[in-house]
């Protein structure tokens, strides 16, 4: 049975089997949070969990629960112009949300993992500048027994 262990490692699985295309500019994917100091070059991604809601029954033993996890894609600005939507040199915000949003959207059961996945909010930080940062929030539902938590 499924569990918030499977989903978050099918997560980060599927990010980093995208590191060498669709996310090559991305240094590196990082499960947890770390102190700016110990990011050696960015732009990075950093997956945590933030929710999860207790499920209801589906039939006796099986619960249908909600993970929702925060993937936050940090940059460092090098042209304030082009921290948004970015250019040939580099992407912006907007672009390396999208590239998240659709490695993941592209198996909806993360390779069975789950039964279905969704984006309720991303939000978009910039108070730290040079480094701006999002929160895509993403929800993931999914069946577990009841004792495998």
């Amino acid at each position: 049975m499924n569990s918030t262990l499977s989903i978050f490692n099918a997560v980060h699985a599927a990010l980093y089997a995208k590191q060498s295309t669709t996310l090559n500019y991305v240094q590196f994917i990082y499960k947890g949070w770390r102190n700016r100091e110990d990011i050696p070059k960015y732009p990075v991604i950093i997956i945590e969990p933030a929710r999860e809601p207790e499920g209801r029954y589906t039939t006796p033993n099986y619960v249908r629960n909600t993970f929702e996890m925060s993937i936050m894609p940090i940059m460092e600005v090098l042209n304030p112009n082009n921290q948004i939507t970015g250019d040939n040199s580099g992407k912006g915000i907007l672009e390396i949300v999208a590239d998240i949003k659709n490695i993941l959207s592209a198996d909806k059961t993360l390779g069975g993992v789950a039964i279905k996945l969704g984006f309720p909010m991303t939000s978009f930080y910039f108070e730290h500048f040079p480094y701006r940062y999002a929160e895509i929030t993403l929800e993931v539902e999914y069946i577990a027994q009841d004792i495998n938590r």
